[in-house]
């Protein structure tokens, strides 16, 4: 978890695996060269809290069997893929100059 009023820089690669959840209620900053994995099997999931943002310079790659669900600020400077078989929940805000590349059978739930 990423608290309120905190900030957590990506600048080389994390992993979310497995039932792992990350919950963003303060910023994430994927740096330029950073990557984030969140990775199917079990279901790893990414959510943006009311209130929370993830700013992208890097890459985000989700794939099979894992989650991203918006809920507050998306800022995507970069590249999010959200692959087949992941749910993306589109409840928040979603801005910045690149699009979000997501593949034909993701789920997307607004």
């Amino acid at each position: 978890m990423i608290p309120e009023g905190r900030t957590l820089t990506v600048t080389t690669a994390l992993n979310v695996q497995g039932n792992a959840e990350l919950i963003v209620e303060g910023t994430l900053v994927v740096a330029p060269g950073g990557r984030i994995n969140n990775q199917g099997g079990a279901g790893g999931t990414i959510r943006i809290a009311p209130g929370g943002t993830l700013i992208n310079y890097g890459h985000i790659e989700n794939v099979t069997n894992s989650t991203f669900a918006n809920n507050g600020t998306v800022v995507n400077n970069a590249r999010i893929e959200v692959r087949a078989g992941v749910t993306f929940y589109d409840r928040g805000i979603i801005m910045g100059p690149s699009l979000l590349n997501i593949h034909r059978n993701a789920f997307v739930v607004e």
